[in-house]
This record gives C-alpha cells, structure tokens and sequence, in this order.
C-alpha cells in the first residue's frame, strides 16, 4: 500500500507543513517550545519533496535533526533554504510549572491564526495517535467556533516516513534550538534570505 502525502485540492494554492521540538533549560542555554510552519505552493510540492527525499540516509525512514551529525545538519539546512519557502516560527519559554501540552497548544494557536491570514487552508502536522490527533482537532473546532480562524481551515495528520515536506519545519525547528544554545550557524543560513518570520510568545 502506497503511503498518503499531501495532495493539493484545485481551489488552494498554499499547504503548510507543522512540526514541534522542545527543550530543557540548561547550563547550555534556556530551553523552549517552538514549532515550525512550512508554507509552500501546489507548484512547489513535488519539487521540494525531491529535495527533501534526496537527503534520506538509506536505511532511514525519515531525516530527524536530532539523529544528524553536524556536517549533516549543516547539508540539510543548506537544502532547506534552497528551497525559498516561508517560514512562520513560534517560541515560547520553557516553563516548569506548564505542561508541554499547553505549550504546544499555544504555539499551534498562533501559528494557525498566522496561516489563515496567509490564506492557507490545508495544514499538516506528523501524526501523534489518536488521542493527540483529535485533541489537536478539537482546538482546531474551538477556534473555529470563536471565528479566529475561518471555516475552511482543516488539519491533516500523516506519519513522518510518509511525507517528505513534513522534515522541513523539523529542521527549522533544529536549527532554532541550536542558536538558542549558542550555535547560530544553522540559523544564520536559514534566515540569510529573509523568509523566516519568528514570533516570540512570552511564557
């Protein structure tokens, strides 16, 4: 059975691709919650799918930041920002005394609120089961209901190895938290372009 990916319907032109990293603070550096956004156009998906896919260890089922050597790391994100697409980015503090559920809550709030403002209707986070799945999927219902968001916003969720696109915010992501260690080099090559929005969100 083939694996689903992203499919763009006719009357959209702009999918987004979610991802979320987090971090303790440390005697490295202060730890938070950010997650990521993609955005890209119909015109662009098959395109950047290649490139993503290209960068895939064989034997490897998807490319996580987490798992690359630096001179990978450094590889991966030259490719990412190659591929010229927007990236809308939300952090927010780490905090002991909030769960991280509630911090992804808040971070995919305001990214959603971003999104739809762009006009993307589409978005697609990596599969977390079930029960996180449709918890995402009521938040997605509360904002509706509260008119924050239009009616025609949907969320999509797909397993990681299945869709290429998903690994962009992830390394976007990876590159965030290293500068936020002190390690701006990754940063510095994604944001040269200007196609990085990053929102801050006080904790």
């Amino acid at each position: 059975m083939r694996a689903a990916t992203v499919r763009p319907a006719r009357s959209q032109t702009l999918f987004a691709l979610l991802d979320e990293s987090h971090t303790a603070s440390s005697d490295e550096g202060p730890g938070a919650y950010t997650m990521a956004a993609a955005a890209l156009s119909d015109l662009s998906l098959d395109r950047c799918r290649a490139v993503m896919e290209s960068l895939r260890l064989g034997g490897s089922q998807k490319l996580h930041w987490r798992e690359e050597s630096r001179g990978r790391r450094r590889l991966i994100i030259e490719a990412v920002a190659s591929l010229r697409v927007r990236h809308i980015v939300v952090t927010r503090p780490a905090n002991v005394r909030e769960r991280q559920e509630r911090q992804r809550r808040l971070c995919l709030t305001r990214l959603l609120f971003e999104l739809n403002s762009l006009g993307t209707t589409s978005v697609t986070l990596e599969s977390r089961g079930g029960a996180d799945n449709n918890r995402d999927r009521r938040l997605l219902d509360a904002l509706r209901a509260q008119r924050l968001i239009g009616s025609d916003v949907r969320i999509d969720h797909l397993p990681g190895p299945s869709e290429s696109l998903l690994w962009i915010p992830d390394a976007v992501c990876g590159a965030i938290h290293a500068a936020h260690r002190g390690d701006g080099e990754h940063w510095r090559a994604l944001s040269a372009d200007n196609s990085v929005q990053l929102i801050g969100m006080e904790g």
